[in-house]
């Protein structure tokens, strides 16, 4: 999350380099966001960010799984989602 958060930093020059690339498919409730209309429609930086970090998220979940004691695992997302929306 550090990373992705000092990537923001770069955002402009990021967007020349990530605009060649091929579309990543994000979930559709993220096209359905409120603050995402027709008339403001997300920036491809935007979506490369979001779909990082829904990666990180991916993998966290992954990693919760290897806690054999359930209530560990859901301290363990607790933790990590926590400081994702906080960096977020």
């Amino acid at each position: 999350m550090n990373y992705i958060a000092l990537l923001s930093d770069y955002s402009d020059a990021i967007a020349d380099i990530v605009s060649d690339w091929p579309q990543s498919p994000l979930p559709e409730s993220y096209y359905k966001n409120p603050s995402h209309d027709e008339n403001n429609p997300p920036s491809e930086i935007a979506k490369r960010l979001s779909w990082l970090i829904l990666v990180v998220l991916c993998k966290l979940d992954g990693k919760a799984e290897l806690y054999k004691d359930v209530a560990l695992s859901y301290l363990f997302l607790a933790n990590n989602m926590q400081y994702v929306v906080v960096k977020v």
